[in-house]
């Protein structure tokens, strides 16, 4: 594999569903991750992993919830359920 070690690790990440993003100015590393972002990067790393996806919450209503990135909700209420984030 050529490039950089981020864009060898991006590449891992793209072809394995950790982000939607194949280029780095698109997946902008600087940047702060929002919840969505790091609720899809930990449940899908939990996940691949073999981790147990037992939920042991079901309390995952969030005020918020009308204003998550559409494609992205979801990871929040997962990892929400799984326990990983509150």
């Amino acid at each position: 594999m050529t490039g950089s070690e981020f864009q060898q690790a991006l590449a891992r990440m793209f072809a394995n569903g950790l982000t939607k993003y194949s280029t780095e100015k698109e997946y902008r590393p600087d940047d702060a991750l929002t919840r969505e972002e790091m609720g899809k990067i930990i449940t899908q790393a939990y996940s691949g992993f073999g981790y147990d996806k037992t939920e042991k919450n079901q309390s995952c209503m969030f005020i918020d919830s009308g204003s998550f990135e559409s494609s992205l909700g979801i990871y929040v209420v997962q990892a929400c359920k799984r326990g990983l984030l509150k």
